[in-house]
C-alpha cells in the first residue's frame, strides 16, 4: 500500500510517526543515497554509515523538521552534508595530528614521550579489550596477527562477509571511543 503513496503522503505519514511509511522511504531512497555517498567517499562502509545516519536523523527529527522541498531533495542534501562533515572532521584531525607530530619532533618535552606513548597505548588496548568477545578476537587476529579476512574466516569457521562486518563494527566503535581520547591527548600534549 505505501509503495503507492506520493512523496507528500509519505512525508505526512512520517510526521505522524508511521514506521511503515518510514520503511517505504528507506526502501525507495536507500540505494540512490548510497550511490551518491559512495561516489563522494569512494568508501563503501563510510557511505553505508552516512546513509544510515541520515535515515536515523530523519526518523528522530521528522516530527519537528520543516521540509520545504521534496523529501528526496532533503535526504540527498542531508547525505551530502554528512559526507562533507566527515571530510572536514578528517581534515581537522589530520591537521591536529600533523601539529602534534611537529611538536613532538621539535618540542622540548621529549623526556615524557615514552611515558605518554605508553599511557596512550594502554588506553587503546583497554578500548579494544572492551569490545564484545567475538568482535575483539576477530579484530585482534586482523590487526595484531595480520591475518586476512579469509584466513580469519577459515580459522573461526565464519564467512568472509561476517569477518569484514565484525571488523568494520569494531573500527566504528573504536573510532568513536578513541576520537575523544585523541582530542584529550592533544589538549594534554599542548598544555
Amino acid at each position: 500500500m505505501y509503495h503507492l503513496y506520493s512523496e507528500h503522503e509519505l512525508l505526512l505519514a512520517l510526521k505522524h510517526g508511521d514506521d511503515r511509511a518510514f520503511a517505504e522511504v528507506y526502501e525507495r531512497y536507500w540505494e540512490p543515497l548510497f550511490k551518491q555517498a559512495l561516489s563522494m567517499t569512494h568508501d563503501e562502509d563510510m557511505a553505508k554509515d552516512i546513509v544510515q545516519d541520515s535515515f536515523v536523523c530523519l526518523w528522530e527529527k521528522i516530527s519537528h523538521t520543516e521540509i520545504t522541498k521534496s523529501l528526496r531533495s532533503y535526504l540527498f542534501i542531508a547525505v551530502r552534508s554528512r559526507v562533507l562533515n566527515q571530510f572536514a572532521h578528517g581534515k581537522v584531525q589530520a591537521k591536529y595530528l600533523e601539529s602534534l607530530a611537529s611538536y613532538l619532533t621539535e618540542g622540548e618535552n621529549q623526556t615524557d614521550l615514552p611515558l605518554q606513548e605508553k599511557v596512550l597505548q594502554e588506553q587503546i588496548d583497554r578500548q579494544i579489550a572492551s569490545l564484545p568477545e567475538r568482535m575483539r578476537t576477530i579484530f585482534e587476529m586482523s590487526r595484531k596477527e595480520y591475518m586476512s579476512y579469509k584466513e580469519i574466516a577459515d580459522e573461526l569457521y565464519l564467512s568472509d562477509k561476517t569477518v569484514k562486518k565484525q571488523i568494520s563494527r569494531a573500527l566504528k566503535i573504536l573510532r568513536v571511543k578513541l576520537d575523544f581520547l585523541l582530542s584529550l591527548t592533544i589538549v594534554l600534549f599542548f598544555f
